[in-house]
């Protein structure tokens, strides 16, 4: 638990004062992201002799983050899934170690790293910093009072053969975390209580879900965690599952909702 606060630390307020900076910084943020998740996700698969083509994956995800911020990532989405799709395919008909296992696994990857990471980029640019950071902020929200509510109240089992020490009364305290932080953050935004108690439901039940995904990755390959870059969390996909399948859920729906 020390370590794991310690961590939390240092690379909470970092994570959040890029965000507050914003601007090219969010997007190298995002590049970097992308370079150590990618490397992540072929530690992991590689346990279950699967070969992703990680300089791929991650130049493919790159793409997908520069595409947002170019400003008009609608004209270049298009092509890019087009890339997308073609690179993975010729990694499994070039590379004799990858593949079509291994080409499916550079495909996922770039979407899994690419899709989220673009989408904080446009939150940012189209929004600003106060989006991007409620997001986060909503997530780990989540995490600590799911964390909070389980050790103390905590009986039943959510996932056991994907996460043994996850219950469903942790879950709930995780839902409602997120939807106290979303009802906090409408007053920020100007969203409105209604909307701000949607989109915390929304992040509440997404950040466990996108937990549960990639605990599920683990477990299918046989590791424990993503990595070592945080000491007492694991690696970056470890802190940041529940993130990824939140972002690209903020993003829409502040675009559905004609946030300005």
């Amino acid at each position: 638990m020390r370590r794991r606060v310690l961590s939390a630390a240092v690379a909470g307020p970092l994570f959040l004062a890029v965000l507050w900076v914003g601007g090219p910084w969010v997007v190298l943020m995002s590049v970097a992201m992308a370079w150590v998740g990618a490397h992540e996700l072929g530690r992991i698969v590689r346990a279950r002799d699967v070969h992703m083509v990680q300089a791929l994956t991650a130049a493919l995800a790159t793409l997908w983050i520069l595409a947002a911020a170019s400003g008009r990532p609608s004209l270049l989405l298009g092509p890019i899934v087009v890339v997308t799709l073609l690179a993975s395919g010729v990694a499994w008909v070039a590379v004799p170690r990858v593949g079509p296992v291994g080409g499916m696994a550079s495909l996922f990857g770039a979407l899994y790293l690419g899709v989220p990471l673009s989408a904080l980029v446009l939150i940012e640019v189209q929004f600003g910093r106060w989006p991007a950071i409620l997001a986060f902020l909503m997530v780990f929200a989540s995490d600590v009072a799911g964390y909070f509510v389980g050790r103390g109240l905590g009986r039943r089992p959510l996932q056991p053969e994907l996460s043994p020490n996850k219950t469903m009364e942790g879950s709930a305290g995780a839902l409602l975390g997120a939807v106290a932080v979303g009802w906090l953050g409408h007053r920020v935004l100007g969203l409105g209580v209604v909307p701000g108690l949607i989109l915390g439901a929304l992040s509440g039940i997404l950040a466990q879900y996108g937990d549960l995904a990639e605990s599920a990755l683990k477990r299918w390959a046989g590791v424990k965690d993503s990595g070592g870059l945080l000491p007492g969390h694991g690696g970056m996909l470890d802190r940041m599952d529940s993130v990824f399948f939140v972002l690209p859920v903020v993003y829409y729906f502040l675009v559905i909702w004609g946030f300005r």
